[in-house]
């Protein structure tokens, strides 16, 4: 798989000019997928290039100050030799690029506007302004390096043949990303996000939080404004040899709900109680099993409601399995943390932190007792969470499919299809139907 960046642009229609070009031999390029925002705002018909460039460019026009160049373009395409890619597929890698590199993070409804545009089934063509639409400045700095890392993650994640040269990553350092054993494979970006989450929800402040982070192994670096205050964090992993560099990511860089600003609020509304684990085994017994029944709770939810609230139920529930999946032996860990991510993603992240109430309060909790009852665990209690979270995936899925949000729904049921292989693992049976199956890693085809 190629990533090219091209030099940025002044013009909306100059960009989609190109991207739309053809040749009489070639096959008539599409759209694989845009910004979240599009749905039923383009009407189709002999204009519809100009409606898109109009859409495009709205944060321009709107906005006080915008860059010189504010048009950004790349290019991603699959060598000769590669399998094709799905439409799903394309459209699934084109939004891992942007979170990955920043450009368009998972979650973010105040992102720049982007489309993409397909060419056949092996290349695509990206097309962003720079300006976000909440008006500020998307500077996409040092995009070409991220757009090439994120490249290389695709790789792994989709069975490509990865790219020799290029500044990819070498064949060491792909074995040291991925889990002791088993076919699915992790980038550094991948455990990072998940270890920087299981901190972030076990922590109680801001304190605890860095103090568990280098408890885990990690490398940590604030940064600081002129008056000393902190701003942000990154986080990297300690290398293997000497002559190897840490790779760093920052909190947004790794999940827009892993940003400092956003955990602060996160974390405003934890009480004394949360500060506190049980440590008897008949406590940690009950605890398993209270969060068992918040998890059965939360499904059934998607099942009976819609709205918000539903959805905030849902993202408490999702802290649960992050903090179980750190319990687990490797294996069946890696699958558990890989469909927690990809819960998360489904579920995305909080506009706002109200007091919580309720269930909610009581998730939220659980989520940080768990992450603080250390090495001596129940032994069962988290494989039979992980078995109850397969359910509740696949109610996630069918819950997004049927409001016709397929990318979230995709997410879920492949977070299904991890937990499964993880119960598998054990000899344990899912408590769910079978999710839809996903090749080559990927996403899988909705019914």
């Amino acid at each position: 798989m190629i990533t090219q960046v091209h030099p940025r642009g002044t013009l909306v229609t100059a960009a989609l000019r190109r991207v739309f070009a053809s040749g009489p031999s070639q096959p008539l390029p599409r759209i694989v997928a845009a910004w979240d925002g599009i749905a039923g705002r383009l009407t189709g018909g002999f204009d519809m290039g100009r409606q898109l460039a109009a859409l495009l460019a709205e944060p321009l026009t709107s906005s006080p100050e915008r860059p010189t160049r504010p048009v950004w373009r790349c290019t991603i395409e699959l060598d000769p030799t590669e399998r094709r890619l799905t439409a799903l597929e394309w459209s699934a890698a084109v939004r891992d690029v942007l979170a990955e590199s920043g450009i368009a993070p998972y979650g973010d409804r105040q992102a720049v506007r982007w489309v993409a545009v397909g060419h056949g089934d092996s290349r695509v063509h990206i097309v962003a302004t720079l300006v976000r639409q909440d008006g500020r400045i998307e500077p996409a700095r040092d995009d070409r390096n991220r757009c090439a890392a994120a490249t290389r993650d695709l790789e792994r994640r989709l069975g490509l043949q990865p790219l020799r040269g290029g500044g990819g990553p070498t064949a060491d350092q792909v074995m040291r990303c991925a889990p002791a054993s088993g076919p699915l494979s992790s980038s550094i970006r991948d455990d990072l996000c998940h270890q920087v989450r299981a901190a972030a929800i076990t922590a109680v402040d801001e304190g605890d939080f860095f103090v568990r982070l280098r408890a885990a192994g990690l490398a940590v670096r604030r940064r600081r404004d002129l008056a000393g205050s902190a701003t942000g964090y990154a986080v990297s992993r300690p290398v293997d040899t000497d002559g190897d560099q840490p790779r760093w990511f920052g909190g947004a860089q790794l999940a827009a709900d892993l940003s400092l600003p956003y955990l602060r609020r996160r974390w405003a509304g934890t009480g004394p109680a949360d500060r506190t684990a049980p440590m008897s085994r008949k406590e940690r017994q009950r605890l398993w099993q209270e969060a068992i029944e918040a998890v059965r709770s939360a499904s059934a939810a998607l099942t009976d409601q819609a709205g918000p609230l539903v959805a905030d139920r849902a993202r408490d529930a999702v802290d649960l399995l992050t903090v179980a999946a750190m319990a687990l032996p490797a294996q069946q860990a890696a699958r558990a943390s890989a469909a927690a991510e990809l819960l998360h993603r489904a579920v995305g992240r909080r506009s706002r932190f109200d007091a919580p109430t309720g269930p909610a309060t009581r998730i939220r909790s659980l989520a940080r007792l768990i992450g603080r009852t250390g090495e001596d665990r129940d032994d069962t209690g988290p494989l039979r969470l992980v078995q109850f979270f397969t359910g509740f995936a696949h109610d996630l899925g069918i819950f997004h499919r049927a409001q016709h949000q397929r990318r979230q729904a995709a997410a879920a049921f492949t977070a299904a299809r991890y937990l499964h292989e993880a119960c598998d693992l054990d000899g344990w049976p899912a408590r769910s139907l079978a999710a839809p199956s996903c090749a080559h890693g990927g996403v899988p085809t909705l019914p």
